[in-house]
C-alpha cells in the first residue's frame, strides 16, 4: 500500500430497483469497486452540533490513490463507501455516503481522487 493510505474500501453504487408489491421503491446496491487503497480522516464536529441533540453528523475526508491513466475509477455522490481493512479499524464494516466529489487540481491522470463522506451516529439514546 502507498505510504499515507490507512484503509482499504469497497464502493457500493446505490440505485433504485423496481417497486415492490405495495408500490414502494426499493433502494439496492451493487459492488462497484473492491479493495481500493485510501486514506480516511475524520473532521472534528463543532461543539454546538454536539450539544444540540440526538444526532451528530460525522463528516470525513477520503482520498483514493490514482490508478493508472484517466483514473479508471468513477465514484458519484450518493455512492456508499465501506471500510474493509484493517480489521481493527474503528469504522470497520461501517458505511459512509459520498456527499461531494472534489476534482484534483493536478492533471487528471496524476492527482488523487478526493471525496467528502458523511455518517450519522447517535450521540445518546432516544429520550
Amino acid at each position: 500500500m502507498v505510504a499515507g493510505l490507512n484503509v482499504k474500501i469497497n464502493v457500493w453504487r446505490m440505485s433504485t430497483g423496481p417497486d415492490d408489491d405495495v408500490g414502494g421503491a426499493m433502494v439496492t446496491g451493487s459492488l462497484a469497486y473492491r479493495d481500493l487503497a485510501a486514506r480516511l480522516s475524520p473532521r472534528r464536529p463543532s461543539q454546538a452540533a454536539l450539544e444540540q441533540g440526538l444526532e451528530v453528523d460525522r463528516i470525513f475526508d477520503l482520498i483514493v490513490a490514482g490508478y493508472g491513466p484517466a483514473h479508471a475509477i468513477t465514484i458519484y455522490e450518493r455512492d456508499e463507501v465501506e471500510v474493509i481493512w484493517p480489521l481493527d479499524h474503528l469504522d470497520y464494516t461501517h458505511r459512509f455516503r459520498v456527499q461531494g466529489v472534489q476534482y484534483p487540481s493536478r492533471r487528471a491522470k496524476y492527482g488523487p481522487l478526493q471525496f467528502t463522506l458523511s455518517r450519522i451516529e447517535r450521540s445518546r439514546s432516544q429520550q
